[in-house]
């Protein structure tokens, strides 16, 4: 009989250690998952990270990035602006003309 592992809220779940070392299993290993019939399979497979690294992004995400770049920035001045317009609710005793002479 296998052991029970409960699934975090995250949904990681942890291999014991036991079965990672029968398997063979280090740390960063990657492994694809198939489901057939209600069951999950967990397989080792090699990965050529140089490979992985030269594939293609999706296209459009780098210009998503840069509208959403765009478009925090633009919230971030406007922002600004309102409380820069927008005198203080109360002057501090340090900021009243005088204090400091």
């Amino acid at each position: 009989m296998g052991e029970r592992l409960r699934v975090s809220p995250e949904g990681h779940l942890k291999i014991p250690d036991k079965m990672r070392e029968k398997l063979g299993w280090k740390t960063g290993a990657y492994l694809e998952c198939v489901i057939q019939d209600g069951v999950l399979t967990l397989s080792e497979v090699d990965v050529d990270l140089f490979e992985e690294a030269l594939k293609k992004p999706d296209e459009g995400s780098f210009d998503e990035i840069m509208k959403r770049q765009a478009e925090e920035k633009e919230k971030a001045f406007d922002l600004f602006d309102k409380k820069i317009q927008e005198p203080p609710e109360e002057v501090r005793p340090e900021d009243k003309p005088g204090f400091w002479d």
